[in-house]
């Protein structure tokens, strides 16, 4: 699986993560969620159930994403 696999399903842009979010996948991943945060203020619907190691950058991005919807006034869940 890629690093982020996006769907927009009813309304809402689904992001299901692969198993690894490591430092070497950080900048694609910035580059990724911050390409969601354009267009039409859409819920956003993280899946991170295949998610196995996490590294501390990849988890920066993830929370930086957060406040970013949060600012737009997106639902995120």
């Amino acid at each position: 699986m890629n690093l982020v696999k996006i769907q927009t399903r009813a309304g809402k842009k689904h992001l299901t993560f692969g198993s690894v979010l490591g430092v070497s996948q950080s900048r694609a991943l910035y580059e990724t969620l911050g390409k969601t945060l354009v267009g039409d203020p859409v819920a956003l619907i993280l899946d991170a159930s295949r998610v196995q190691r996490v590294d501390t950058a990849a988890l920066q991005i993830l929370l930086a994403f957060r406040r970013a919807a949060h600012a737009q006034s997106r639902p995120f869940r």
